[in-house]
């Protein structure tokens, strides 16, 4: 699983009730294909961060899915946010433990 940390950037102060609005888009927009596993939206100064986890095949896989739903929520409806660079990490399964080895 990948962790994606995207900052939607304005000019304006997103509050809680638009960082919601925005995860909401992003999942409404969101297809089997795309791997979003879970979505979160934080209201910031400067826009909004959002945090996708997404199953994908690789770093750049991840980042590629990141910004087809940015572009797609912005055809639903997204107004006024430009994407700023995205940040992604691998997690590995089981609360950040890799798995053990056989011996």
């Amino acid at each position: 699983m990948y962790v994606v940390t995207v900052p939607l950037l304005r000019d304006a102060e997103c509050s809680p009730a638009e960082a919601t609005r925005i995860a909401d888009l992003l999942r409404a927009v969101a297809e089997p294909r795309d791997g979003l596993e879970h979505v979160y939206a934080q209201a910031a100064t400067a826009g909004a961060g959002v945090v996708l986890f997404l199953i994908a095949e690789d770093e750049r896989a991840a980042e590629a899915t990141a910004r087809s739903l940015y572009r797609r929520a912005r055809g639903a409806g997204l107004d006024g946010y430009r994407l700023g660079r995205c940040h992604v990490d691998l997690r590995p399964p089981m609360g950040g433990r890799a798995f053990p080895h056989e011996s």
